[in-house]
């Protein structure tokens, strides 16, 4: 059930959402776990993660592999349409959703991942030639254009798979921790809920690396993203969707600036693309995909270098034509600067 916090500001649990986290997070535990905001991972989480994978039939390993993966996440694209088509508190609803969707219906969210141009699929679509050129638009690696390519050729049986993969890793590693899961997310909500009461915008575009201004966000907890998030913005209603890893609460709203702060930042901004990026944003925002075209590099490695400048507030989001673009935060830069300066030389 969706809780009004205030007006632009709501907090929902998902099961739906958190199912497909956690394939995610079996998929690319260690990409997830460098592009984490905390130095270390549970050892209940490492554990689930290494359980989990043992677990895994080769052919459950091999379509993880297809939908869940870091350079193109085609299973995580379909978030948007989970929360606002209301598929996302029951897990057996969202799979007869999932059934009933057309194979082009599924298949267009898939190529929704937000490293894409601003053009739809076409649809019908009438020959290859028209579907290869628009997926050779997005910002994907080779491979993982011609598996969009081909799962989209082949979209009746793509849907099969991609349903079948759905239930089977629901019946098997998700129910089994359905009950524990769901006291995690309330107990998650209550805290932010509880932080919410005072200093909102403030904490608000803390959580989100942006400058809070009336956006329509909607916050879900996620025991599998851990200290990281994830977002996804529904064009229709304006709203984004954050979902937040249930330890970055502490993390992003009590971390402490000390001594390792200034080494985190530091390393943050000794790296040859980002600093490459920060001098392109300095000049003009940009959106991740125009990021990526710019510097020539894959949507996951902008994907991460983007997580670590904003995880360490170098970065902040603004919205411009419905798009999420990055901006450089000069002043942070300044006094990471400074304070280093400082630090070496007192």
């Amino acid at each position: 059930m969706l809780k009004e916090i205030n007006p632009s500001v709501n907090i929902m649990i998902s099961p739906v959402v958190e199912l497909l986290a956690a394939m995610f997070r079996t998929n690319c535990h260690e990409q997830l776990r460098s592009d984490s905001d905390s130095d270390y991972v549970p050892i209940e989480l490492e554990k689930w993660v290494n359980q989990t994978r043992k677990a895994l039939t080769p052919e459950m390993k091999s379509e993880l592999e297809v939908f869940f993966n870091f350079e193109s996440f085609f299973g995580m694209t379909l978030i948007s349409n989970i929360i606002f088509s209301k598929q996302h508190d029951n897990v057996h609803s969202f799979i007869s959703h999932l059934k009933d969707l057309s194979p082009l219906e599924l298949i267009t969210m898939f190529t929704e991942t937000g490293y894409g141009t601003n053009r739809r699929i076409p649809s019908p679509i009438k020959d290859h030639t028209e579907l290869i050129s628009f997926i050779n638009e997005m910002n994907l690696p080779e491979v993982e254009k011609w598996k969009l390519t081909y799962l989209c050729a082949n979209a009746a049986d793509s849907k099969n798979r991609f349903v079948k993969l759905i239930e089977e890793f629901y019946q098997q590693f998700y129910l089994p921790e359905s009950e524990r899961l769901a006291q995690i997310h309330n107990d998650s909500l209550s805290e932010l809920e509880n932080e919410l009461q005072d200093n909102l915008e403030q904490k608000v575009g803390k959580l989100l690396n942006l400058d809070y201004d009336s956006n329509n966000v909607i916050f879900i907890p996620s025991y599998f993203y851990d200290s990281c998030s994830f977002s996804s913005y529904h064009d229709e209603t304006e709203h984004l969707i954050y979902g937040y890893g249930v330890r970055s609460l502490q993390i992003k709203l009590h971390e402490k600036i000390n001594e390792e702060k200034l080494y985190e930042s530091f390393k943050a901004l000794a790296d040859e693309n980002r600093i490459k990026m920060i001098k392109i944003l300095i000049a003009t925002p940009c959106s991740g995909y125009e990021l990526a075209k710019k510097l020539g590099l894959s949507n996951s490695t902008i994907s991460h270098h983007v997580s670590i400048l904003s995880s360490q507030g170098v970065l902040t989001i603004t919205k411009q034509d419905k798009k999420n673009l990055y901006t450089v935060n000069k002043d942070f830069i300044k006094i990471t600067l400074e304070s280093m300066s400082n630090f070496l030389t007192e």
